[in-house]
């Protein structure tokens, strides 16, 4: 199922919601970044305030959503300083190679 808010387009597959059983903004979350990690450049590089424009949701949202999925094991997180500003880059490791 492909969702579009706004200019963008994510897909939920089927077994996001049948394996994973990952559920409303948590799902929407891991879709963005699990789009990014295979179709794009392997990290999901945005905002909390971009992913949530994205999927029509809060920072708050968001932010709860990636705790669960980090608990879950389901993404890992990377923290890089860009410009002495501490930013966080996530991946899916569901289908990921560890050693990249």
């Amino acid at each position: 199922m492909n969702k579009k808010t706004g200019n963008s387009v994510y897909a939920v597959y089927d077994w996001m919601v049948k394996d994973k059983r990952i559920k409303g903004v948590t799902r929407a979350v891991f879709a963005v970044i699990y789009d990014e990690t295979v179709n794009g450049t392997g990290w999901y590089k945005g905002t909390l305030r971009d992913c949530a424009g994205l999927i029509g949701s809060t920072q708050v949202g968001v932010g709860r959503a990636l705790k669960k999925l980090l608990s879950y094991g389901l993404i890992e997180k990377k923290e890089v300083e860009v410009i002495n500003v501490k930013c966080c880059h996530y991946r899916s490791i569901a289908l990921v190679d560890k050693n990249n």
